[in-house]
């Protein structure tokens, strides 16, 4: 019952009311009529993430994989990212324009003024260089973490008129590195007290704070405030500090400032060093200062190095010959018989710097085709990995972009030269960046004159202008010689003008001339490229595009295909899309021809219509020769006429094998 009742179905659907319903229902159609049960895929882009909740510190960076995938005609999306983000964080998409099977990396960057907290953004997906009008989107959660935390001591007790040190730990998040400014808040310990941090920006994991509490401090107990700062990050934490009034024992203190000096070799690095005595020093003569730990290749001197109440500046000196490395060196204060020692870090650094090499450093790559040059690197001082890219491709070439290692010595890199690339010699600025660091080579990239082409194409007009909306025609020329005289060729496309469509007909030929048809879109300047598929170095030519906006209403007709494959003896479908530009609303009128007269039928679902589409089947004859012919469709609304021209290729229809009955030829049932 099943079976008939698809019988029946494409007995009384036939033709144009088959088509109509197909359109409607998204049934398929052909001479037999319409299966609603067949379903047409509809065109979609899906857009998945690597993960959906990237998390990222202040002053990090995090990226994210995205995937799009196509289904039933879009190949290619262009992402954006579709919302405001908080302040301090941005986003890159590396590229913006994926084809299928590609990807796309969204790479987070928070400063240091991003604030901690979730935030919630779209990553768009819109459909690109077709017209199917398909887009997406994908929802990530993004969450600025919290950078880090203090912690401080339990609580400390403090005599007036000495000096009491403990640790401000700095707990970090993973992947925070930043340093953290620290601060004690004067307003929470005793009136004059003197605070000094060491070191006053926490790049590790912790910073000693000394307080030098006066005799004048009133007794009692403080709660100290101690404060933790990056960029709009901040951390408080408290400790309770107990002064006490007693006889105060002989004491000072010793400090170095700053903790760590960076020097270059052959530097040199001053610090200042800080002796504080209590009163209970009084008459116990001057504070003696001495080093060890000075490396080879360095001296230290102390200005002066007998101190009573005032400060003294060491001053290490070092050669060009002394190793890179990083150096304690333990300052020790002897009074009398008591000694405290204090250590500053010495950091040798030879500066950072590379340069780069080609091997070979000259090329020579045919159009179409592709090779390899290798770079490689000579470091002097801690490099990180180096990106490489190219800053000077001519039209036409492309590299891959990429980079080496930090423990790598050279890379590969691919380029890949178009058969649109002008012949000749170019000199190609190959550069790597690491950080600040920025180094240039220079590679010789020789694409040579390709061999004669038998055939040769000219576009007769190849500069014009149209307005946004409007259809243009640009006469083809093919010269052929030798064995391209009669031969079958496939004329192809590039570069199709933004917005709008371009097409040839005929799109496969045997003769000398064909017509590129343009329908105008997006004003701006386009560039259209006409080629021959035919050998390594197919012939082409340019047809530059300037396109204006439209202000009066028109429209134009699109052949959907342009190109379409037929067999002789039955109606094709295929569709025709009126473009309406400028509020144009007119009803459009429809009627085709062929390029031989009486060899063909044409049937529109609407002979006119005020919509965007109609409907259009095309009967070829079974006297139609095999191989490309020419169809016109005109659209009529009033005095305005719009014509264009299609392809078809034309072949045998399939063998008719008659049905096999093994009791006998039966009459189907009523």
């Amino acid at each position: 019952m099943l079976r008939t009742t698809r019988m029946l179905r494409r007995l009384i659907l036939p033709g144009a009311v088959c088509f109509a319903q197909g359109m409607a229902t998204g049934c398929t159609c052909d001479s037999r009529g319409c299966d609603s049960d067949e379903q047409v895929a509809a065109a979609r882009i899906t857009l998945t993430a690597s993960t959906g909740a990237p998390e990222l510190v202040p002053g990090g960076t995090v990226q994210v994989t995205l995937t799009p995938t196509f289904t039933a005609g879009p190949t290619r999306a262009t992402l954006s990212v579709a919302n405001v983000l908080p302040g301090g964080v941005t986003a890159t998409l590396v590229p913006t324009s994926v084809a299928a099977g590609g990807t796309s990396v969204l790479t987070l960057t928070a400063d240091s003024t991003a604030r901690a907290g979730r935030f919630v953004f779209d990553v768009a997906a819109a459909e690109a260089g077709t017209n199917f009008g398909v887009n997406t989107s994908t929802t990530l959660t993004g969450n600025v973490l919290v950078p880090f935390g203090l912690t401080t001591p339990n609580g400390r007790s403090i005599t007036v008129g000495t000096v009491e040190e403990f640790t401000i730990g700095v707990s970090r998040t993973p992947s925070f590195t930043a340093p953290v400014g620290i601060v004690v808040d004067a307003a929470t310990v005793p009136a004059g007290t003197g605070i000094v941090i060491a070191p006053p920006t926490v790049i590790g994991a912790s910073a000693l704070v000394r307080l030098n509490v006066p005799l004048s401090a009133p007794t009692g107990q403080y709660l100290v405030r101690t404060i933790g700062r990056y960029g709009a990050s901040l951390d408080t934490a408290r400790f309770l500090l107990t002064v006490l009034d007693v006889p105060v024992p002989p004491d000072f203190t010793l400090a170095s400032t700053p903790a760590t000096s960076a020097i270059v070799p052959g530097g040199t690095a001053t610090m200042d060093i800080a002796t504080t005595r209590n009163i209970g020093t009084l008459g116990m003569g001057n504070i003696v200062l001495t080093v060890s730990g000075v490396p080879t290749g360095a001296t230290a001197t102390f200005t002066p190095s007998n101190v009573a109440t005032a400060n003294s500046q060491f001053v290490v000196t070092t050669t060009p010959t002394i190793a890179d490395g990083s150096y304690p060196l333990v300052i020790t204060a002897t009074l009398g018989a008591l000694a405290k020692a204090a250590t500053t870090t010495l950091v040798v650094a030879t500066p950072a710097n590379f340069a780069l090499s080609l091997t070979p450093a000259a090329l020579t790559v045919a159009r179409n085709a592709t090779a390899v040059t290798t770079v490689g690197i000579q470091r002097t001082g801690p490099v990180a990995a180096v990106s490489i890219d190219a800053v000077s491709l001519p039209p036409g070439v492309t590299m891959t972009p990429n980079s080496i290692a930090a423990t790598a010595q050279n890379a590969a890199l691919t380029f890949n030269v178009s058969n649109t690339t002008a012949p000749g010699t170019y000199p190609i600025i190959i550069r790597g960046i690491s950080g600040a660091l920025a180094r240039t080579t220079t590679l010789s990239l020789t694409i040579p004159i390709p061999p004669p082409s038998p055939v040769t194409i000219q576009l007769l007009t190849p500069n014009v202008s149209a307005t946004t909306g409007s259809t243009i025609k640009i006469p083809i020329r093919l010269t052929r010689t030798g064995n391209a005289i009669g031969q079958l060729l496939e004329l192809r496309l590039a570069g199709f003008p933004i917005g709008g469509h371009a097409w040839i007909a005929p799109s496969v030929t045997v003769g000398d001339s064909a017509t590129l048809t343009v329908v105008a879109g997006t004003p701006g300047v386009a560039r259209i490229v006409v080629t021959a598929a035919l050998g390594a170095f197919p012939p082409s030519d340019v047809a530059n595009l300037t396109v204006t906006p439209a202000t009066a209403p028109d429209f134009a007709i699109l052949p959907a295909p342009q190109t379409l494959n037929m067999s002789t003896g039955s109606f094709i479908p295929m569709g025709v899309e009126i473009w309406r530009t400028n509020g144009f609303t007119g009803a459009v009128s429809f009627q085709a021809t062929g390029d031989i007269a009486g060899q063909y039928q044409f049937r529109f679902s609407l002979t006119q219509t005020t919509g965007s589409a109609v409907g259009f089947e095309i009967y070829a004859s079974p006297t139609v020769p095999v191989g490309p012919h020419l169809i016109s469709i005109r659209g009529t609304s009033g005095s305005v006429v719009r014509e264009v021209t299609m392809t078809i290729v034309v072949s045998e229809p399939p063998p008719y094998t008659p049905p096999y009955y093994p009791n006998g030829i039966r009459r189907p049932p009523p």
